[in-house]
């Protein structure tokens, strides 16, 4: 078995897919509309990390609902990742990154057995970005 999706709520999908695509490199991988017409039917927009030997997909899920926009507004609040994206060279992916406009919460430490920083999405998420020494 392997994890195939991760879920990311946001609050506009045409804009979150725009700074994925253009400030995170991801590649826009699907965008279906599925379900019933009417408010019923969601849209399932994914993205694939750019060099991603695994395959995860981002779904960049539009919050639905006040439970769930609070939960992703304590989780910002409290400075709790969403997730982590995994580099062969941080110092490289840092760059890339800060050269396309995206905000460095915390540059990269070095924790015994792997190398991370903080990012943030611009969508209303921290993410760390991690490189193993293993």
């Amino acid at each position: 078995m392997e994890i195939r999706f991760i879920k990311v709520y946001v609050k506009n999908q045409d804009e979150a897919l725009a700074i994925y695509t253009s400030k995170l490199g991801c590649t826009k991988k699907a965008d279906l509309a599925m379900g019933t017409s009417g408010p019923g039917r969601i849209r399932f927009l994914t993205v694939e990390p750019a060099g991603s030997t695994n395959k995860v997909q981002i779904i960049l899920e539009k919050i639905g609902n006040d439970i769930t926009r609070q939960f992703v507004e304590a989780q910002y609040a409290d400075g709790d990742p969403a997730y982590s994206i995994n580099t062969d060279d941080i110092v490289r992916d840092l760059a890339t990154l800060k050269t396309n406009g995206v905000t460095v919460v915390d540059e990269p430490s070095d924790i015994g057995p792997a190398i991370f920083a903080t990012i943030d999405d611009g969508c209303g998420h921290y993410v760390y970005l991690v490189q193993s020494k293993m």
